[in-house]
């Protein structure tokens, strides 16, 4: 079996994740959501998750970048820069041709 490295991001919640007003939350959800869809170029799929008993995983992403240049970019999410969430990165194999998307 073949097996193709792709890279996913994670988000979790981060150290200040319930630290801000609803204005803040609000302007940092509306960053964080312009910089998810400035990184649509480099991403398969992206979503949030939902109905999690203590909220720590927020989402994740499938992209098209490598580990390394997709921890350098989510440095400037601003749900990161903020300390909302914490993103983790890291390198994902999946049997060739079980995605839609080529790496």
């Amino acid at each position: 079996m073949n097996l193709v490295p792709y890279t996913v991001r994670l988000y979790r919640s981060g150290p200040q994740a319930d630290t801000f007003t609803e204005d803040e939350l609000e302007r940092i959800q509306q960053g964080h959501l312009d910089f998810l869809a400035a990184q649509r170029p480099w991403t398969y799929a992206n979503g949030p998750f939902r109905d999690q008993p203590d909220e720590s995983l927020r989402g994740f992403g499938i992209m098209r970048s490598s580990v390394q240049d997709t921890l350098a970019a989510v440095q400037a999410d601003p749900a990161v820069v903020a300390g909302r969430m914490r993103a983790e990165a890291f390198t994902w194999l999946v049997p060739e041709g079980k995605l839609p998307f080529e790496p």
